[in-house]
C-alpha cells in the first residue's frame, strides 16, 4: 500500500445505487482513477488519468442513469466554475496565477491577435510538497491544455519563480493562497 505524509492522496469511496463499491484516487495535478469492485474483492480500473472534464463527463452520465448520489458522495460536480469543480474534489487546491495575454497568429497579410487565458493552481503532492499545474484557453489553441507543471517545491520563493519563469511574467502569483497551502501541509505532517 502506499505510504504518504499527507493524506490528500486518500481515494474516496462510495456505492452505486446496486451496491457495486466504486473507488476515485486522487493521482495529482488534477487527474483522478476510477476503480469498480469486482466481486471476487479485486479493483478494476474503469477509467485511468481521467482529467477535470473527463470526470464531469462521467459524473454527467452517471447521473443521467439515475445515480446521483453516488456522484455526489464522490465529490463529483457536474457543473459550475472549473475552480468549484476542482474545489469540490480537492479542498486544499489554490489558484495561484491567473489572467490574459494577446499572441499574433497566422502570416503575412493574414495575421491576427489571439487572446489566451490561463490559469495556474497549486496543490499539495502525496508528500506534502506543493505541485503546480497551469491550462490556457485561446481559439488558436482549439481549446484547453497544460502548458505547466512541476512539483516537489517547498517554499513561497520556488513557487514563485517557477511561475514567473514559465510565464515570462513578474508579481503574478498570489503568495498568499501559496502560503496557507504550505501552512496546510506543515499540519498535515
Amino acid at each position: 500500500m502506499l505510504q504518504t505524509a499527507y493524506e490528500g492522496y486518500e481515494p474516496g469511496f462510495a456505492r452505486s445505487r446496486a451496491g457495486t463499491p466504486h473507488r476515485l484516487q486522487y493521482l495529482g495535478q488534477v487527474t483522478w482513477r476510477l476503480d469498480v469492485q469486482e466481486m471476487d474483492g479485486t479493483w478494476r480500473v474503469v477509467e485511468d488519468e481521467m482529467s477535470l472534464n473527463r470526470l464531469t463527463a462521467w459524473g454527467r452520465e452517471q447521473r443521467a442513469a439515475g445515480e446521483q448520489k453516488l456522484v455526489r458522495a464522490l465529490g463529483i460536480r457536474v457543473s459550475g466554475s472549473k475552480a468549484y469543480r476542482i474545489k469540490a474534489l480537492r479542498s486544499e487546491a489554490r489558484e495561484i496565477a491567473w489572467g490574459t495575454y494577446d499572441i499574433e497568429e497566422g502570416g503575412i497579410g493574414t495575421s491576427f491577435i489571439d487572446r489566451v487565458t490561463y490559469s495556474v493552481w497549486a496543490d499539495l503532492d502525496q508528500d506534502g510538497l506543493i505541485e503546480i499545474w497551469g491550462d490556457r484557453w485561446s481559439f488558436g489553441i482549439g481549446g484547453t491544455e497544460r502548458f505547466i507543471g512541476g512539483s516537489g517545491m517547498e517554499t513561497v520563493e520556488s513557487v514563485r519563480d517557477f511561475v514567473e519563469q514559465e510565464l515570462c511574467q513578474t508579481n503574478c502569483v498570489d503568495v498568499a493562497a501559496v502560503g496557507a497551502l504550505l501552512n496546510l501541509s506543515k499540519k498535515c505532517k
